[in-house]
């Protein structure tokens, strides 16, 4: 008996239940034959009262018929808590429309605030039926209690409000209920009513709830072909912001007619009014606006001024003003007077000191902001156009920015000066890490036959490449110097490693012993490639001088591979007995062993022999390990 009572399925359930097993209720609820078994499951379910067990029962009602479905909806729908809420809005998403709509009748019948959300949702629906369903309910719900919209968030309140009726949105504008339910309300009103709505949307927006005040100057800001009379009395109003806003409101439906009104508020107290007057005449009047807007120049507000010159940018006939408040104004101000110079290409010659300072000061800047960098461009434009002779220094600052596009610039600007006047500002330059700028400026040199062309050109043809090098080198095979030793070696200690390395290539024929100690030391260089080429250079000297012997051999036993490669070979070819023992370790570097088989077989001698004979030994009685390493896995893939 007490096994038949261990496999009663009903026995097996209360055991889950017990456990906690929620999953496998589930899933005997989704899958099990017996009516009664899955019935049980789902009351089990249910006397768990949990989130979980919620979204289980919620999915199993979403899914295929099975007998339950409906009386699972109501159980949740019975269940209070949000969790069974949140439940039948997993049910929103099933393929039944049926059991969708079901399930938003479902969830209007109950009070929590977060069913009004849900009812939004279900307005959405891709069934028209359901989204009718859902509409209604939702009426019926926010005219039955208006107050609840107060517990959702400000996105689900401006979307409930958007579907309700004019008459509903006009008795949520009553005080009693939050400002966030009359800020999305006054907004539906604007957007439903337009113009007849405005004389309420102006006594909103004055209303001492900041954020009321604002959903109602929105709503203003929404209204098409608003009727510039009536926004007369915010111009005239004691409150500075109110003035402003208005005559903002103003100015996208008034006509030149207005233009006596707005040139009167040009004196207001309000430094915003003012901005909004200044931008409001302008956009009346255009170009004739200046002899009046030239007024506020003087203005005591730095933003009133700023907005002038702003305005001044737009305006054809406001040259003068414009060197004028150049003159006028200090600091940031004063840089932005500037800039709009620049932009409108100007140029006198009261502004060339102006121009150079506003190059030196901001080039030095790491991070320039795109109108800076639109107005250096600009400047260097208008300075190279009237081949100012000062300017060669602001455009060689250019040429140090972090920009390429002005550093392009700069330079352009200082080749279009003479060979007579910028060689020395050339010469300054050489020193960067910009190639294409490098080619440039070695080109130019090499054009003009100074004398301190070399470096750059070996730097070009080292550095570069295509054309710029092919140049370069054409002008270093007639330059004497580079065939001179002493040169070469005071190129070894240059700065730039390219150099170094150039040199020690050029060095590899030469037969000078005063190359030997350069050319030791720079085979201990920072850079592999200048140690490489120094190697190289040394090796025909291995024979008859012990310290590059000696240098060769502690090179081919530690660093880079290819600096060893070079040793090894060089101590071959110099025959140096003193290198075999070093030779013979380099034959268990996989890298270094062909070089130095050949370098023992030139050497000679016993001790070489016979370390080749027993590494050969070695590969013949028990293989090359590697080999067999390549082998093994071969078999195995």
């Amino acid at each position: 008996m007490a096994r038949k009572s261990d496999d009663d399925p009903l026995s097996r359930l209360e055991g889950l239940a017990k456990a906690g097993d929620f999953a496998s209720l589930g899933e005997i609820l989704c899958k099990e034959n017996m009516p009664h078994v899955r019935r049980r499951s789902m009351e089990l379910l249910f006397e768990m009262n949990n989130s979980d067990a919620f979204e289980i029962l919620a999915d199993v009602a979403s899914g295929p018929e099975n007998g339950l479905n409906e009386e699972i909806l109501n159980g949740l729908k019975a269940k209070p808590g949000e969790h069974s809420l949140c439940a039948l809005s997993r049910v929103l998403s099933s393929e039944n429309s049926l059991r969708r709509a079901y399930t938003i009748t479902l969830i209007s019948q109950r009070d929590e605030a977060p069913a009004l959300a849900m009812l939004l949702r279900g307005t959405r629906d891709p069934m028209k039926a359901v989204c009718k369903i859902a509409e209604r309910a939702l009426h019926q719900r926010v005219h039955r209690n208006p107050l609840a919209l107060a517990k959702l968030p400000r996105e689900s309140i401006a979307g409930i409000v958007a579907m309700m009726s004019l008459e509903l949105a006009q008795e949520l504008l009553d005080p009693k209920y939050p400002s966030s339910i009359r800020a999305e309300a006054s907004r539906r009103l604007a957007v439903a009513s337009g113009a007849e709505a405005v004389t309420t949307l102006m006594s909103l927006s004055s209303d001492s709830d900041p954020i009321l005040a604002t959903a109602a100057w929105e709503g203003l800001n929404i209204i098409k072909d608003l009727p510039a009379t009536f926004l007369l009395p915010y111009l005239a109003d004691r409150r500075d912001e109110f003035r402003r806003q208005g005559l903002e409101l103003f100015s996208k439906t008034c006509g030149r007619e207005s233009v006596p009104i707005v040139a009167g508020l040009l004196k207001d107290p309000s430094a915003g009014v003012r901005e909004e007057a200044i931008r409001t005449l302008h956009k009346l009047l255009g170009d004739e606006s200046t002899p009046m807007i030239k007024k506020l120049m003087g203005d005591p507000e730095v933003s009133v001024r700023r907005v002038v010159l702003r305005t001044f940018l737009n305006v054809n006939s406001a040259r003068a003003e414009i060197i004028q408040m150049v003159a006028m104004e200090r600091g940031p101000l004063h840089d932005a007077a500037l800039i709009v110079a620049a932009r409108k290409e100007i140029f006198v010659k009261e502004l060339a000191d102006d121009y150079l300072a506003f190059l030196e000061r901001h080039s030095s800047e790491t991070s320039q902001t795109s109108d800076v960098i639109d107005a250096m461009a600009a400047i260097a434009k208008i300075l190279g156009e009237v081949n100012e002779p000062r300017a060669l220094s602001g455009f060689a600052a250019l040429c140090k920015t972090t920009s390429r596009r002005l550093r392009r610039i700069g330079i352009e600007s200082v080749l279009a000066f003479p060979e007579s006047q910028r060689g020395d500002i050339l010469a300054s330059l050489v020193d960067t890490h910009d190639r294409a700028m490098l080619a440039s400026l070695a080109l130019a040199l090499a054009l003009a036959k100074d004398h301190r062309a070399t470096i750059p050109l070996i730097r070009t043809y080292m550095e570069c490449g295509g054309r710029p090098a092919k140049s370069a080198g054409e002008y270093l095979q007639n330059d004497s110097k580079v065939g001179d030793v002493d040169v070469l070696i005071k190129f070894l200690s240059n700065q730039w490693a390219s150099v170094r390395r150039f040199a020690a290539e050029k060095l590899k024929n030469s037969k000078d012993d005063r190359v030997i100690d350069p050319l030791l030391k720079a085979s201990e260089d920072e850079d592999t490639e200048v140690q490489l080429a120094s190697i190289e250079a040394l090796s025909s000297f291995a024979k008859n001088h012990q310290q590059v012997a000696e240098r060769l051999i502690h090179a081919c036993s530690q660093g880079d591979i290819t600096v060893r490669q070079a040793a090894v070979e060089a101590l071959g070819n110099a025959q140096i007995v003193e290198a075999v023992p070093n030779l013979i370790k380099a034959l268990h570097n996989i890298f270094l062993r062909p070089r130095a088989t050949e370098a023992l077989k030139k050497v000679g001698g016993r001790q070489g022999y016979l370390a080749l004979k027993r590494l050969q030994r070695r590969e013949l009685l028990f293989g090359n390990r590697n080999k067999a390493k390549k082998v093994k896995k071969k078999m195995l893939d």
